[in-house]
């Protein structure tokens, strides 16, 4: 009896959550760079989640991007595509990027959203980790597996222009989200 107790509990907070994908280099669980929005939208009629699970969008360009959200209020993560420019998937439209929000997706290493700078130093120290500011925004950068973490700080050494600060960054800041090109 208690045993049926402990799987019921388990399931239910397995559905809740959502899919526990893997990050790996260009995919995240069934999703990788490249991949057609068809396939996308394959994937989610083809499992058990509502249709209001996964939202499509079209983008200032006219491609699709898609949010996928596990509950009301978090979203798990977004699929952004681009028009393919190759002759064989010509017109298609084509996975570019995967955005991360969820903490319960990790990479190979463990290194999920909540991770610290110091952690994913240490999970990639074989690799080089580099260190880029973008329109006010820190990542930690590790260019050989396509990931980019968002890292926050509120720490400002000073402002560079009117619109841009350099930033400091310290092994205890957050992850806040974890980007696939």
């Amino acid at each position: 009896m208690n045993y049926v107790l402990v799987l019921v509990i388990t399931i239910a907070i397995q559905a809740f959550v959502g899919e526990q994908f893997v990050i790996s280099k260009g995919q995240l669980g069934p999703f990788r760079i490249g991949q057609s929005a068809y396939e996308v939208i394959e994937y989610y009629r083809n499992t058990s989640l509502s249709e209001r699970a996964v939202k499509a969008f079209m983008s200032d360009t006219g491609s699709p991007y898609f949010e996928v959200w596990f509950s009301r209020s978090n979203k798990s993560f977004v699929l952004q595509t681009h028009k393919s420019e190759t002759v064989e998937t010509s017109g298609d439209d084509l996975i570019s990027s995967i955005t991360i929000f969820n903490p319960g997706y990790a990479t190979e290493s463990g290194i999920h959203v909540g991770a610290t700078l110091g952690q994913v130093k240490k999970a990639f120290e074989e690799i080089n980790v580099e260190i880029k500011q973008l329109d006010n925004k820190s990542y930690a950068v590790v260019e050989t597996l396509g990931f980019w973490f968002e890292v926050k700080s509120e720490r400002v050494l000073h402002q560079l222009s009117r619109n841009e600060n350099q930033i400091v960054l310290h092994d205890t800041d957050i992850v806040s989200a974890i980007i696939i090109k």
